[in-house]
């Protein structure tokens, strides 16, 4: 079985891969393209060129909204301030999956945390 800190490491390992995948990416999509304008062109004509590409898009921001909302919601009960949680929302709508990655680390053995899971809403 996994320890606390054993699992806190391979998110966080996992968040900065994942985090250098994006950049690594993002860098060879605008190069590919010639510069960021014309990268973000093509996709804009890809995206209302294929519906399936629009439906794909359109269900991953669906997604990344209810997990920032989620998100949003387990700061506040975790005792996140304001400028913090808006600090969190605003990293995670910039570089996605790293910072929720980084988020669930911290959520390891924060007393804060522990039972929050499993009262729903409301059950206070």
């Amino acid at each position: 079985m996994l320890t606390r800190g054993a699992i806190r490491v391979a998110l966080l390992s996992l968040a900065l891969l994942f985090l250098v995948w994006e950049a690594y990416g993002a860098a060879q999509w605008v190069s590919h393209a010639g510069g960021v304008g014309p990268a973000l062109r093509h996709f804009w004509t890809l995206l209302h060129g294929d519906w399936i590409l629009l439906v794909v898009v359109t269900d991953l921001l669906l997604i990344a909204g209810v997990v920032l909302a989620g998100l949003w919601i387990d700061a506040a009960r975790r005792g996140f301030t304001l400028p913090r949680r808006m600090l969190v929302a605003v990293a995670f709508i910039v570089f996605g999956s790293p910072v929720l990655l980084w988020y669930l680390a911290s959520r390891i053995g924060d007393p804060a945390s522990r039972g929050a899971a499993a009262s729903p809403p409301g059950d206070a």
